[in-house]
């Protein structure tokens, strides 16, 4: 009985919300791997069913570095084996999404109104903060011991 109610709840919350989802890719190597499927999955299915979905490409937080709780961080790439690795996965989602939309067609799934899919690079809306900017309006939200406490 509760799964049921769950369920109609989920339903009429698509049904008056615009839902969306997105899959981040980190562009430290020059390839998308297996281990990006299963969620790009899910990425394709809410598309297939008139959701929007976005791939995400981390141009800007891939030249931060990795802030996970790894033994040692990923060594930070310079700007042009970046942009490499960013075009070639870009080029490697383009021919996802097409094959993707040729699956659709195959078992005829027809494209919903209301479903897109973009794939959007961070860098698009992040390289024009200034470090001034990004710290007032995050920088009073930032701990600063939980950061200095980690190993890596």
């Amino acid at each position: 009985m509760f799964r049921d109610r769950r369920e109609q709840q989920m339903r009429e919350l698509y049904r008056l919300k615009r839902v969306g989802a997105y899959c981040g890719v980190d562009p430290t190597a020059d390839s998308l791997h297996l281990g990006h499927l299963l969620p790009f999955m899910a990425i394709f299915w809410m598309w297939f069913h008139g959701y929007q979905a976005v791939t995400l490409l981390g141009g800007s937080t891939a030249r931060i570095g990795d802030p996970t709780d790894k033994n040692t961080s990923r060594p930070i790439l310079g700007n042009a084996e970046l942009t490499k690795n960013i075009t070639k996965i870009h080029y490697q989602l383009k021919r996802l999404w097409a094959n993707v939309e040729e699956l659709g067609r195959k078992h005829e799934y027809t494209p919903h109104w209301a479903g897109t899919h973009r794939i959007v690079n961070n860098n698009m809306w992040l390289q024009g903060v200034t470090t001034y900017d990004m710290m007032k309006r995050l920088g009073r939200h930032i701990r600063i011991g939980p950061m200095l406490a980690k190993e890596t």
